[in-house]
């Protein structure tokens, strides 16, 4: 496959390279091809002026239904830290209805199965091998509709991606089947917290996006999950954090340690699992669907602060 064809070669590459930074005039701009494009999504990239380390990191930042690239890149702050720490922030935008995106129709809930994961799949692997990344460090992160993306990344695509963050999402599978992806259309029923499964039906599932993936400790891991949200959303009820809990619990394998209070932000609960290293999730108390954007520890979970 190309892109562990390209996993081979930059593992040979980084040794000679990790230090080296390059130059290059930083622009928040569209990327017109970027190769197969099943789910016809639009692809928007900031590289800023210096890259830190080459292989270079690079995030994907999802928007939310509604949302645009556009947006995203003025409403979050990843621009700015990209900037200061030197990685590629990638901006893929959807087209589809209310444009959310595809997290319902089996394409994109599969590995190479096609559709909207795909298309951001391929944005990265474009990134990739424009900018000299790192495909050891390629990680995404999303908000609402953006954030049931994230989760269908890490389960149907777990050898691209590193780690992720999601806030105020779903467990991955959460619309299967559903007729759509939007508020207007969709069936609510897993987002209003009526879908219950017990761990391993969650992680069955999660595991179905890519029967052939093996997981190996430090060799070929899964991409850790950062969790995020609110105790008063009114749009994915607070009641569904349980349910990604209980999935991403037994895909790691991993129990609950512990709690600690007020982090990141007074009212904030992060709840601790196994080590740390591969699961952690926040419950914001008082908190609505729109969470305060959290840059600063999302980018520390990546290993880029």
């Amino acid at each position: 496959m190309f892109f562990s064809s390209l996993t081979r070669a930059f593992a040979l590459f980084l040794p000679l390279v990790t230090l080296v930074s390059l130059t290059l005039a930083a622009e928040f701009k569209q990327i017109l091809n970027f190769g197969d494009n099943p789910g016809h999504a639009n692809m928007y990239i900031y590289v800023p002026d210096r890259l830190a380390l080459i292989p270079a990191i690079v995030v994907a930042v999802i928007h939310q239904c509604g949302g645009s690239a556009l947006e995203e890149s003025q409403f979050t702050h990843y621009q700015q830290y990209a900037d200061s720490w030197g990685f590629i922030v990638i901006y893929p935008e959807s087209v589809r209805d209310y444009k959310c995106w595809d997290v319902n129709r089996y394409e994109s809930l599969h590995h190479y199965g096609g559709s909207d994961s795909l298309s951001i799949v391929n944005m990265v692997h474009w990134a990739l091998v424009k900018y000299l990344g790192n495909p050891k460090r390629v990680y995404a992160t999303g908000w609402s509709s953006g954030a049931l993306m994230s989760q269908t990344l890490a389960a149907a695509y777990p050898e691209v991606f590193a780690g992720f963050s999601a806030f105020s999402g779903a467990p991955y599978g959460c619309l299967k089947d559903s007729p759509a992806s939007s508020l207007q259309a969709a069936d609510l029923s897993c987002i209003q917290g009526k879908i219950i499964k017990s761990p391993q039906q969650w992680g069955d599932l999660a595991r179905s996006a890519y029967p052939g993936f093996f997981p190996l400790p430090i060799i070929n891991p899964r991409p850790k999950m950062q969790l995020w949200h609110g105790t008063e959303d009114d749009v994915i009820t607070y009641a569904v954090l349980n349910e990604e809990i209980k999935q991403w619990t037994n895909v790691f394998g991993v129990t609950f340690s512990h709690n600690e209070t007020d982090t990141p932000r007074p009212g904030y609960t992060k709840m601790v699992y196994g080590d740390g290293s591969q699961l952690v999730v926040y419950s914001c108390q008082g908190v609505g669907h729109r969470i305060p954007n959290e840059e600063v520890t999302v980018l520390k979970w990546f290993g880029i602060l």
